[in-house]
């Protein structure tokens, strides 16, 4: 399902909106702001819900950009980690 929200994302070119990356059974999403990272957590739980699916907050990682402070999105009610780096190992040890 796609996630439909104007402000869901970063800008990228020619005023349109990059809201996410696929990597295998991964997902990166990307948001400008915490609050709206924090309204597609949500709706992407709702989604998996229908479906069954649950999305495992011990798995999830958070990483900000500078000046957006320590305040951790919830999933599940539960806060996220917030990491600094991310090192993908399907592709090959890429840091992120």
């Amino acid at each position: 399902r796609a996630i439909n929200e104007p402000s869901a994302g970063i800008q990228w070119t020619s005023g349109r909106r990059l809201t996410d990356l696929d990597y295998a059974v991964d997902i990166a999403l990307l948001a400008e702001l915490r609050s709206i990272r924090q309204q597609t957590v949500v709706r992407m739980a709702e989604e998996a819900a229908k479906g069954d699916l649950r999305i495992c907050s011990e798995k999830i990682k958070e990483m900000q950009s500078s000046g957006q402070g320590d305040t951790q999105i919830l999933v599940n009610q539960e806060p996220v980690e917030i990491v600094h780096t991310l090192t993908y190992y399907f592709l090959l040890g890429c840091i992120i």
